[in-house]
């Protein structure tokens, strides 16, 4: 019976023990340690869960492999959880290559899985790889454009970019220039301002005089 509930927690993750409980292969997933450049691989535990599920799978399992009908696998099933509840504290009831079963000092039934060596889940060595000349969408502000785009724009010469600011900041002289030339050449323009503005005396008074 150890040995078919070895097959069916194996093959399905899972097996169920009457009364008792399950029997569960929980499965942690690989791990990337950046500093180290490396991975952990991933690892697998054996759980005892007191949470009952159905063990008709598992009776017809066992029905099918030792060639009986299920009212007599259901009665083998059962006799060998009724062994696991005789256990005492200094008792233990070992499955091929898993663990074994055992019972702690409150009288609870637990299952203390065999630790595999390292050298079964070895870490492998990863280190990141960067294809610099492949384009991929990347997000600029609200604007989507590419990283092979943005590269261009920001390795494209100084000389080539300052020379678009001369172009206008030689339209402004220009634009100032001519404006300077039409004030200075139109008289009408010019009378607005300062001196350029012509005084028209009044005729002296009759009283007035230079005090000679």
């Amino acid at each position: 019976m150890k040995e078919l509930v070895v097959n069916y927690l194996l093959q399905y993750q899972n097996c169920p023990l009457p009364s008792l409980g399950t029997l569960q292969i929980l499965r942690e997933p690989a791990t990337v340690i950046q500093g180290q450049k490396l991975i952990t691989s991933p690892k697998y535990r054996i759980e005892f869960n007191p949470i009952e599920i159905s063990a008709a799978g598992f009776i017809k399992f066992i029905a099918a492999s030792s060639h009986q009908n299920e009212e007599s696998a259901l009665e083998n099933l059962q006799a060998f959880c009724t062994s696991l509840t005789l256990l005492r504290e200094e008792d233990e009831l070992a499955l091929p290559m898993l663990g074994t079963f055992s019972v702690d000092i409150d009288g609870r039934l637990s299952f203390n899985e065999n630790s595999l060596k390292e050298s079964f889940s070895p870490a492998v060595h990863a280190e990141r790889v960067i294809h610099e000349n492949d384009t991929h969408s990347i997000l600029v502000g609200d604007t989507e454009t590419t990283n092979r785009l943005m590269s261009d724009f920001y390795n494209e010469p100084t000389a080539r970019r300052i020379d678009r600011w001369w172009i206008w900041a030689i339209v402004l002289f220009v634009a100032a220039a001519v404006a300077i030339l039409l004030f200075t050449t139109d008289a009408g323009r010019q009378s607005i301002f300062g001196n350029g503005i012509k005084v028209t005396p009044h005729e002296a008074p009759s009283t007035y005089t230079t005090g000679n």
